[in-house]
């Protein structure tokens, strides 16, 4: 019953999930970079609408 098993080489194993492995942090990275420029920039727009309504009102 063992005879019936193909032998699959194990880099090829581990390439493969040295490849999911690499894929899922990447997308998790690319998911922290995107979050973290929309929370800079909502807080640039911010600042500077801020200091925009201080400049012409209140100095």
């Amino acid at each position: 019953m063992l005879y019936n098993i193909k032998p699959l080489h194990l880099h090829c194993v581990f390439h493969g999930i040295r490849f999911k492995v690499n894929k899922d942090w990447l997308s998790g990275i690319d998911s922290l970079l995107f979050l973290y420029t929309l929370a800079y920039s909502t807080f640039y727009h911010l600042f500077f609408t801020i200091l925009h309504f201080y400049v012409l009102f209140i100095n």
